[in-house]
């Protein structure tokens, strides 16, 4: 049977193949935009060349005012799209981690922990946890303002200053992809500080029901950990604490787990993950734990919340 390490890293597999899924899913979302958005602006320069209307119409009957509105329109909804697929992304997430990190203790520790499944609550609570001092929400709000007003500058300026579609067309298909990038860097963050999240939950209960265990901070061990004056996390590689301790990250800055100091220079795009050990078992063993699966675990040993 595979050890409590080895299912911890089955976690992580997990979470790499649903970060992909979603990465393309997430692809295909800004494709579309930009399809669309194209669209609207093709049928103004088709006018304009056809002389059919001028930048002075445009700007003197609103419909320079007219076009961005239609794009502001589609970019709302593309963060609409967004928000919920990455709330849903961030909820499985949780969800998932949480749950085999307790199957994982339980067959680990061969201890009955009364594990229940996770409710609303529990994930709302995970999701809408600050980052960089902004929720999830204002996030991507603030995203999508700074987005609109790249658009309007942009449209605006190229109207004015009489380029061609083609330009005015790869102009906009990198405004898109700049945020496309953002996007993907907060997706990444966020997910990554709910699956350590999820995990860590799981071990808390653990911890209360007389399992002792330590944890260890784990950098990705390549040339992209950081390692600079404000975060250093090839120096956190290997720490290892008590379960129910802070790491101590330098410079006074303190976390439960990576990405979940609430120190941008920390959090965003971190990789690190921590591990667990069990040290002892306060509690009567119950062998028979030791062969189940995580589907008959799931399905025997997890109670409604």
């Amino acid at each position: 049977m595979p050890s409590f390490d080895d299912k911890q890293k089955a976690i992580e597999k997990v979470q790499v193949r649903r970060q992909r899924v979603f990465e393309r899913e997430t692809r295909r979302m800004y494709q579309d935009i930009i399809k669309s958005v194209l669209g609207e602006v093709s049928t103004i320069y088709a006018r304009l060349e056809k002389d059919e209307i001028t930048y002075e119409d445009m700007a003197k009957f609103n419909r320079l005012d007219s076009l961005i509105k239609q794009i502001e329109a589609q970019s709302k909804l593309l963060t609409q799209r967004r928000r919920n697929a990455l709330l849903k992304y961030l909820s499985e997430a949780f969800r998932y981690s949480y749950e085999f990190m307790a199957f994982s203790i339980e067959t680990a520790a061969l201890s009955y922990l009364n594990y229940t499944s996770v409710t609303t609550e529990q994930i709302l609570a995970a999701v809408n946890n600050p980052v960089k001092g902004l929720t999830l929400n204002e996030t991507l709000e603030k995203n999508r303002r700074e987005i609109i007003a790249t658009i309007r500058t942009s449209v605006t300026q190229s109207l004015v200053r009489g380029a061609s579609y083609s330009s005015m067309a790869k102009e906009l298909k990198t405004v898109f992809d700049g945020d496309y990038k953002k996007a993907i860097r907060v997706s990444r963050t966020e997910v990554h500080r709910v699956v350590e999240q999820g995990k860590s939950d799981a071990v808390e209960r653990a911890t209360r029901q007389g399992v002792v265990m330590m944890k260890k901070w784990n950098s990705s061990r390549d040339s992209r950990v950081r390692k600079t004056s404000k975060a250093n996390h090839r120096k956190m590689d290997g720490q290892m604490v008590q379960s129910d301790e802070l790491f101590e990250l330098g410079r006074g800055v303190k976390a439960k787990t990576p990405g979940q100091s609430g120190v941008a220079a920390h959090d965003i795009n971190c990789r690190c993950f921590v591990t667990y050990t069990v040290e002892r078992v306060d509690k009567k063993a119950h062998a028979e734990l030791a062969d189940m699966t995580y589907e008959q675990w799931r399905k025997e040993r997890l109670k409604s919340a």
